[in-house]
């Protein structure tokens, strides 16, 4: 068996076909094998030799104009052989007859994107968009990095809610399933009691047995927003509310959004959005999310995230903010579970303010039940 994954090549033309190869060999040559086929039919006949030999297949590229099959049809069949492969189908710069291939095949999960060609240089109009689907591939199915190991029973309710929230928060981590070996020889290692589970074994070795979803983001150095005041308060962390806090700070306003649970929002938890501008094959709402917030370095913005407890009573208040004229306003929200995380993303825009300034305290104190606004 093949260490290293497969990436297969179709395509009848053999000029293009070995200019392909050459491209991708030169790049990814070194972490991924790269198998080209100039017959639709072989390549059908290598994926199944592969499928029996137990290889891994990442990304498989087939010309949609091939006389025994068109591309989109290959990559049906391949996907029914390798579900997990990515599937990118290659056409000619202004093939307008391909559009429908392409339009259908996206809406009906037939395959993830699709290449142009010629695509010289491969820099700008190759690499970018083949490192795209081999990035998706090594997202779910390669190897991860584990800032934190979540041990617990399978199922568990709770283990589940952990790791959504560590998912959400764009938080790379593993799961050890109680009883397994890898699970028992983290417990030797770290010395954690496994009768208080889920637990939470941070890269440090510190160790959080049965934590709350404040606890958890309180260890992963999640703090309140440094600066004391900011010119503008939004609230909710959704795709609008991102946006709405990138162009405030980038016009010099010290900007805080708060968020229930993880930047996102709602969106956050789309397994993929298709329609979504920019981003023709799709995009999750985690990599969303992460998009947006992937900005803040370059426009002095930083992000940190904060999980409060609001009290087990209805309503808590989240944040509070006054005036320095002395004006005064509270925001209250009703919380019905006892347990409030939130995601603060904050501006730290050194541009002189255009606005008045907030004072942010973060009490956690009981407000009325209704979760109203007052002043």
């Amino acid at each position: 068996m093949n260490a290293r994954p497969n990436i297969i090549v179709v395509d009848d033309e053999p000029a293009a076909l070995a200019s392909l190869l050459d491209a991708l060999t030169r790049r990814y040559g070194g972490d991924y094998r790269v198998i080209p086929h100039l017959s639709a039919l072989g390549a059908l006949a290598e994926l199944e030799r592969l499928k029996i030999e137990g290889e891994r297949v990442a990304l498989i590229i087939a010309d949609q104009w091939m006389p025994e099959m068109t591309g989109a049809d290959l990559l049906v069949h391949a996907h029914r052989i390798f579900p997990k492969a990515q599937r990118g189908l290659l056409v000619e710069w202004g093939d307008r007859t391909a559009a429908p291939a392409i339009l259908e095949g996206c809406a009906m999960g037939r395959l993830e994107n699709y290449l142009h060609k010629p695509w010289s240089p491969p820099e700008v109009h190759l690499y970018p968009a083949v490192g795209e689907f081999l990035a998706n591939w090594t997202r779910v199915h390669g190897p991860r990095m584990e800032i934190v190991r979540v041990l617990g029973e399978d199922p568990s309710p709770r283990a589940r809610e952990i790791r959504d929230l560590l998912e959400r928060n764009g938080i790379p981590h593993g799961f050890y399933r109680a009883g397994s070996e890898d699970s028992l020889r983290l417990i030797e290692k770290t010395r954690l009691d496994p009768t208080r589970l889920p637990a939470i074994v941070l890269l440090d070795g510190h160790v959080l047995s049965d934590p709350t979803n404040a606890e958890i983001m309180d260890a992963l150095g999640a703090t309140d927003v440094e600066e004391p005041t900011c010119d503008l308060v939004i609230v909710g962390g959704g795709p609008a509310g991102l946006a709405s806090a990138v162009y405030a700070s980038s016009e010099g306003l010290r900007t805080v959004v708060i968020e229930r649970e993880a930047v996102g929002g709602q969106a956050g938890t789309s397994s993929l959005i298709r329609n979504y501008l920019g981003f023709p094959g799709g995009i999750s709402g985690a990599e969303l999310a992460s998009a947006r917030t992937s900005r803040p370095g370059s426009s002095g913005r930083s992000t940190s995230s904060r999980a409060r407890r609001a009290g087990s009573r209805p309503g808590g208040r989240i944040a509070s903010w006054g005036w320095r004229a002395g004006r005064r306003s509270s925001l209250r929200a009703c919380s019905s579970p006892p347990v409030w995380p939130t995601a603060a993303w904050a501006s730290r825009n050194s541009s002189a303010s255009r606005g008045p300034e907030f004072s942010i305290s973060s009490r956690a104190t009981c407000a009325s039940s209704r979760g109203r606004t007052s002043s």
